[in-house]
């Protein structure tokens, strides 16, 4: 069983912002990390600016050691992986609500053209959070995932 205790989604800061966060929130409730999952765009080459460090560098000096989750092609492979995860978890409700609300809100684009739905999920406020979730599934369930290991 997996327990998701907390949320917090915010874009537009530094490394050093959200490394800041994970140790008020650690402090707050008495909590050690255990693990960091990040999303393939944290390989080698994503920078924060040409010719500055690698961003798991900031964060690793900061305290937050990442483990990169590499990406899985078929889109629908990681969505089922994250469907798959959620029958293990328990999902804090008062501090997971946006989160949840990602999860709701997450769908498929409408195409009003051939009115029908088209075959990858809308990008929206929703998407990264429910691409959070699905970063993680896929991580933790590396057997049924080989890709993202």
């Amino acid at each position: 069983m997996h327990h998701l205790v907390d949320y917090y989604e915010n874009n537009g800061e530094g490394v050093e912002q959200y490394a800041r966060i994970l140790r008020e929130k650690a402090a707050e409730r008495g909590w050690t990390y255990d693990k960091h999952f990040g999303s393939h765009d944290l390989d080698n080459s994503h920078r924060l600016l040409p010719g500055s460090e690698r961003v798991q560098d900031v964060a690793r000096n900061l305290g937050v050691h990442f483990i990169v989750v590499l990406r899985i092609h078929n889109k629908q492979d990681s969505i089922e992986a994250a469907r798959n995860f959620l029958s293990m978890c328990w999902i804090d409700e008062e501090h997971c609500a946006q989160g949840i609300r990602c999860l709701d809100r997450y769908c498929k684009e409408w195409d009003e053209k051939h009115g029908t739905y088209k075959s990858q999920p809308a990008h929206n406020w929703a998407s990264h959070g429910s691409d959070a979730l699905q970063t993680g599934a896929l991580r933790l369930r590396p057997r049924l995932y080989p890709a993202a290991q």
